[in-house]
């Protein structure tokens, strides 16, 4: 029994940690924005600017093409 606390009390602290972190890093993010310093996006790319994507699964909300769709018997 306490090996299941241990080990939820480790999962807990993970999660804690988590959440610092992004609290912290929503605090730096409003205090650029307030300052007026925009912040880099990490999928944009700092020389073109243009917008890196890392995967090409489509759209979800597009229409798909039906001879994409299964099939039903």
């Amino acid at each position: 029994m306490q090996k299941r606390f241990e080990d939820a009390l480790k999962k807990l602290t993970a999660d804690l940690d988590m959440k610092v972190a992004q609290r912290d890093e929503m605090k730096e993010q409003q205090r650029m924005k307030k300052e007026g310093i925009l912040p880099e996006d990490p999928d944009t790319d700092p020389e073109s600017g243009e917008r890196e994507v890392e995967n090409d699964e489509g759209d979800l909300y597009r229409e798909d093409d039906p001879s994409d769709q299964m099939q039903v018997d």
